[in-house]
């Protein structure tokens, strides 16, 4: 095991850091605890279409030693780009998922033999173990108020309050525009590369809670 390697494994003394399992010297992953986001290039090959990596990250700054945390290769495999919290609400829905695909299941809970605590809230190790990890926002160099900004949906956009401007976000021509306007009318405005929504609404708010001058 290499230095790095190790530095991510000692993070939590070899225990997955979703499920809490015990992890072997191999086999184990480094996973980005917020998502980087590979970008795939596409082509057809043999009627099929085949996805390379471009090596391109939207989020290069979260590639970083401080966002990598040991992972099993089931946990990390399930977590694939999800946040901690879209993560969460996944592993409560397989609840009702196993429920209605499997019989053999249900069975088990009839006859008592399983019982399932769907009410019981998703808790991961390391929130267990009383770990608190950096927000994108820290990683990112980004407002710390950036991800508790509140949107809200108005036909084709969201918007929200900031600095006593309202400001709407909207995908135009494949980029995301944000307005903010005063109460006098006057407007400013930026583009965002496209991205996912989530993200879109973190660099906006970045943006108004900056004054409207910083990307």
């Amino acid at each position: 095991m290499n230095k790095k390697r190790k530095d991510i494994y000692d993070k939590s003394n070899g225990k997955c850091f979703y499920c809490g399992c015990e992890l072997g010297e191999k086999g184990w992953h480094a996973d980005h605890f917020h998502p980087i986001i590979r970008i795939n290039d596409y082509e057809i090959k043999d009627h099929k279409l085949i996805g390379k990596d471009t090596g391109k990250r939207v989020h290069p700054d979260l590639d970083c030693d401080e966002n990598l945390v040991p992972s099993c290769a089931p946990c990390n495999l399930f977590k694939t780009t999800y946040s901690i919290d879209f993560l969460r609400k996944e592993i409560t829905a397989q609840f009702e998922r196993v429920r209605a695909k499997s019989s053999g299941f249900k069975m088990l809970e009839r006859m008592g033999l399983i019982t399932c605590h769907e009410n019981k809230p998703v808790k991961f190790w390391f929130e267990k173990k009383g770990i608190v990890m950096p927000s994108k926002s820290e990683l990112m160099n980004l407002h710390p108020d950036s991800e508790v900004i509140k949107w809200k949906p108005d036909d084709d956009c969201v918007y929200c309050e900031v600095n006593d401007r309202v400001c709407t976000l909207r995908m135009v021509n494949n980029n995301w525009l944000c307005i903010a306007t005063g109460k006098d009318w006057i407007q400013d405005r930026i583009e965002f590369d496209c991205c996912y929504e989530g993200d879109a609404k973190i660099k906006a708010a970045n943006w108004c809670l900056n004054g409207f001058n910083a990307k």
